[in-house]
C-alpha cells in the first residue's frame, strides 16, 4: 500500500494549538500522477481540517526554475468536499514549510542561496518570500469584484444569526452587506459590526449562505462565506501615502467557523482600501485629475472567540484614477506558522 508523509502546521501564529491548523501532504514525484482527485478528497476528509494541501515534489532534473532565482512548486488546495483555487492559510503554510521545514535546502542546480519559491495553484502563480525566519509573505493573485447585489441584513443575516440584533450592524451598512470576490470562486459577505462585543455574539449558522442568483457572472460559482468584522483603529500616515488598519474578525460558513481566513482577509482589505479611495475622491477637488496611490497595511485578528487567536497581515496598494475609480494594484499576505505533528498516511 502506498504511503505519503505529512506534517500539520498551525498557521498565522507562533503558538501551537492556536492559529488555523493545516495538513501538508508531501507527494513525491513518482506518485504525483497516480494520486487521484478522489483520493485527495478522501485524505482531506480524514484530516477533517478546514484545508489540506498536497505539495508536489519534483525530481531535481525536472524541477522548474525561473530566472535562476525562483523555484516553482505545485500545490493542490482542498477543503472537505471540494478543491479550491486559492486560500490564504494554505499558501502561507506551504511557504513556511518550504522555507523552514523541507529537508533539502531551497536551491537550484547551481546551488545559489536565497532562492525564492513561487507556488503554482489553480488561481495562478503566487510568488513568495521569506523576509525573516518563521515568516512567509506572498503576492496574492486577485481578480476582485464587488457584486451588484448585497446580502440583506434584515431578511438574511439576522435570520441566520439571530443573536445579532439590528443595532449590532454598523450604520455604514443600513440595508445590506456587500458581496466581494478576491478571485473567481472565493466570495465573502463583508459584514461590519459596531464593537468587539457585537462580534462575540456571532454564532455559526444552520445553513450555508445560499447563492440564489446573488453573484454576478463570471464570479457566480464557488465558495461563499460570511466575514464579520469591526474596525478598531484606522490612521493615515506618511503624508497620506499609507493607511494603517487594525481589525477584529470572524468567518462563518454555515455550521462551521474558521479561526483564520487569509482569502477573506485579502477580500476585506481590498474592499476597504477601495472604499477609502472612493471616499477620498468624493472629498477632493473635482478639478484634481491626478492619480493617487495609497498603501493600506492591515493587522487582522481572528479566531479569538474560538480560543485560536490568529494574526493575519495584509497589504493592499490602490491607485485612484482621475475619474475617481479605484484599482487594486497589488495584494500581499503575511503570516507565521509552527509545526505541530508529522507522520505517514496510507492510501
Amino acid at each position: 500500500m502506498p504511503t505519503l508523509r505529512f506534517v500539520t502546521l498551525d498557521v498565522f501564529t507562533t503558538v501551537r494549538y492556536e492559529g488555523n491548523p493545516l495538513a501538508v501532504v508531501i507527494v513525491p514525484a513518482d506518485q504525483s500522477s497516480s494520486l487521484t482527485h478522489s483520493q485527495k478528497l478522501k485524505i482531506t476528509a480524514e484530516f477533517n481540517l478546514s484545508e489540506t494541501i498536497f505539495l508536489h515534489e519534483e525530481e531535481e532534473e525536472n524541477s522548474e526554475i525561473r530566472d535562476d532565482d525562483h523555484e516553482i512548486v505545485k500545490i493542490d488546495i482542498f477543503t472537505p468536499g471540494q478543491e479550491l483555487p486559492f486560500a490564504g492559510h494554505p499558501t502561507i503554510g506551504a511557504s513556511y514549510y518550504l522555507y523552514n521545514l523541507r529537508p533539502a535546502a531551497i536551491h537550484n542546480k547551481k546551488k545559489k542561496e536565497n532562492v525564492n519559491v513561487t507556488l503554482k495553484t489553480l488561481a495562478g502563480l503566487i510568488p513568495t518570500t521569506n523576509p525573516r525566519p518563521g515568516v512567509a509573505s506572498l503576492h496574492v493573485p486577485h481578480d476582485t469584484h464587488l457584486h451588484r447585489n448585497g446580502v440583506s441584513i434584515t431578511d438574511v443575516l439576522i435570520r441566520h444569526f439571530p443573536a445579532l440584533g439590528r443595532p449590532a450592524f454598523h450604520p455604514s451598512q443600513p440595508e445590506s452587506a456587500p458581496l466581494f470576490s478576491i478571485v473567481k470562486g472565493m466570495t465573502f459577505a463583508l459584514v461590519r459590526l459596531n464593537t468587539v462585543q457585537d462580534l462575540a455574539r456571532v454564532s455559526v449558522a444552520s445553513a450555508v449562505l445560499a447563492n440564489d442568483g446573488l453573484l454576478d457572472e463570471p464570479w457566480h460559482e464557488g465558495f461563499i462565506g460570511v466575514f464579520f468584522y469591526c474596525v478598531e483603529d484606522y490612521c493615515v500616515v506618511d503624508g497620506g501615502i499609507t493607511a494603517t488598519w487594525k481589525v477584529r474578525a470572524r468567518m462563518v460558513a454555515g455550521p462551521l467557523e474558521d479561526p483564520a481566513t487569509g482569502s477573506a482577509s485579502c477580500a476585506l482589505s481590498a474592499y476597504l482600501a477601495q472604499q477609502d479611495a472612493a471616499a477620498a475622491a468624493g472629498g477632493s477637488n473635482s478639478n484634481d485629475n491626478n492619480n493617487t496611490t495609497r498603501k493600506h497595511v492591515f493587522e487582522i485578528i481572528q479566531g479569538v472567540e474560538m480560543g485560536r487567536r490568529s494574526v493575519i497581515g495584509t497589504e493592499v496598494v490602490v491607485r485612484r484614477e482621475g475619474n475617481g475609480e479605484a484599482e487594486v494594484v497589488s495584494v500581499g499576505l503575511t503570516g507565521t506558522a509552527v509545526k505541530v505533528m508529522e507522520g505517514t498516511l496510507e492510501y
